[in-house]
């Protein structure tokens, strides 16, 4: 399993990297705002170039960690496949790929695609890429265990050691990290940037032409195998606050920023000079994972209480001011065809679960058993105020039902042995949509995932993950549910509420839309006419 994205800016987009994962629900795409400002009277000339404000903390051209796959997002570079929130997989630098056995896939790259230096981008040069990557990479995903070869001039076989239906699912993560890039010229130009940039290492619409710490300039690159791109060029800002993020679009220094602070969804009917822009599905999932290891969820009743008690049609009424959030349902985003609802309200029968395992209303109002107050301890990672805020919510949810719930912060919410040893929930974003939300479950609650800090051990459920992870999702609609289902009977974890990936544009960009995937810029981008 890839391990979940750790960087603060995607962190907090997807934290999950890998689980790497993280992404990525109930009708969420409306679009608060979609005019300019008022008061922007003066007419300029429409750019020619977009630059965009993103949430990472610092920029490379390194082919190898964070910005490996925010390269891909940003015009760059780009994957063999591209996914789609709804699990489907497109060819991306492949022109097709199929499936010629139940333990065999086989991509057909492109004709005539060469990376910016010029050189072809044949099979042998994608599988370099590839196996460079397991090399850097966690070596659990359905890649890394898969024989990768070059069987044609342009085709290359992936035979795994076991039915695997994840290889598509992986190639066309940007958080899996399977980026294609000429890997002899970057091992040649080492950590210099200078030198990363005469190599031409990369295969996207926009080419660079300048780096430093903080922005990556490029320009549209005359090669593309692809559409000629709209634009000039795209100039890359890292700025991980978000609030100067937006700043930056209303000062004129940026054209789009990416995620911004919760209250400007709230704010953006109210006019400003920026439109406001949310992606077509929201896949973004609060997840909450209980602590099955210790009291009082080491009781299956008090955790299927907790989750009756929680109003998840409240919560996104009342978290980041309301407007930002969407009701879910289950694990899996409620816009998705193979989402169960299994995620309901009822504190009557919480509490009824409760009286019957024992725990008794004291003169304060929280419940207690054998001299021990029902206190659990909800972590969310510092600086995650929409998480702390959810925290807050669940505790005024919580209180009727007897259960006090306390709060504590954590400086790095996939350190699990720095957590305090009381923890009982713990809360992060994590992509659930169609190609993340296996993945998701087997990191996050399979037996072998190093992402379950829980620790569930369910053979039932490890069993239906195995069947997913061999099965495609156009086949896997029983067993999608009879997961989700399973997941909620035994109260593992619960979803809090779902949100879309969203920016603010200024009026040339209107038309712009986040994508849920994070492909954020391509050739296609223009500006409004």
């Amino acid at each position: 399993m890839n391990k979940p994205a750790r960087p603060q800016g995607r962190s907090r987009l997807a934290r999950a990297l890998l689980a790497a994962l993280l992404i990525a629900a109930p009708a969420c795409a409306a679009d608060p705002a979609d005019s300019p400002a008022a008061g922007s009277a003066t007419s300029s000339p429409a750019p020619t170039e977009v630059r965009i404000a993103v949430p990472e903390t610092g920029v490379s051209l390194k082919p190898d960690g964070f910005w490996h796959y925010a390269l891909a997002s940003y015009g760059v570079a780009e994957h063999l496949l591209r996914a789609r929130p709804d699990g489907t997989i497109e060819p991306w630098l492949a022109s097709s790929f199929e499936r010629t056995d139940p333990k065999t896939w086989r991509v057909t790259l492109r004709e005539g695609v060469t990376f910016h230096s010029g050189k072809a981008v044949d099979a042998k040069a994608v599988v370099a890429a590839l196996e460079k990557r397991v090399t850097q990479g966690y070596g659990t995903d359905s890649i890394a265990k898969a024989e990768i070869e070059a069987t044609g001039p342009l085709e290359v076989t992936f035979t795994s050691p076991q039915p695997s239906a994840a290889v598509p699912r992986d190639l066309a993560s940007l958080v899996r990290y399977y980026m294609i890039y000429d890997v002899a010229a970057a091992e040649q130009a080492g950590d210099d940037n200078a030198k990363l940039l005469a190599a031409g290492i990369y295969t996207g619409p926009f080419k660079p032409v300048a780096v430093d710490q903080q922005s990556i300039s490029a320009e549209a690159f005359p090669g593309y195998w692809g559409t000629k791109p709209a634009l000039t060029g795209v100039k890359v800002l890292a700025m991980p606050d978000a609030t100067a993020r937006v700043s930056a679009v209303r000062s004129g220094e940026a054209d789009i920023a990416i995620t911004p602070p919760a209250e400007t969804a709230r704010t953006a009917t109210q006019g400003g000079p920026f439109t406001y822009k949310r992606a077509t599905v929201a896949n973004r999932g609060v997840f909450a994972q209980f602590n099955l290891a210790r009291p009082p969820f080491d009781d299956l009743a008090v955790r299927q209480a907790f989750m009756l008690g929680v109003d998840y049609a409240k919560l996104p009424a009342v978290v980041a001011g309301g407007g930002v959030y969407a009701q879910a349902g289950s694990v899996a985003p409620g816009a998705l065809p193979f989402a169960v609802t299994t995620q309901r309200t009822d504190p009557a029968a919480a509490a009824a679960l409760l009286d019957q395992a024992g725990w008794q209303a004291g003169a304060d109002g929280i419940r207690a058993k054998d001299g021990k107050p029902l206190r659990v301890t909800y972590l969310f990672q510092s600086g995650d105020s929409e998480l702390e805020a959810f925290g807050i919510a669940l505790r005024e949810q919580m209180r009727p039902l007897g259960i006090d719930l306390a709060m504590a912060r954590v400086d790095d919410a996939y350190d699990s042995k720095a957590w305090p040893a009381e923890w009982t929930i713990t809360t992060l974003f994590v992509l659930l949509d169609g190609p993340n939300l296996v993945d998701s479950m087997a990191a996050w609650l399979g037996s072998q995932g190093g992402a379950n800090f829980g620790g569930v051990k369910d053979p039932e459920l490890d069993g239906l993950i195995g069947t997913l992870q061999s099965t495609t999702l156009e086949e896997a609609g029983a067993d999608l549910g009879k997961a989700q289902t399973l997941i909620s009977e035994k109260a593992y974890a619960a979803v809090l509420g779902f949100k879309a990936v969203d920016a603010v544009v200024s009026a040339p960009f209107a038309d712009f839309v986040p994508d849920a995937g994070f492909v954020f810029i391509d050739a296609a981008l223009s500006v409004r006419q």
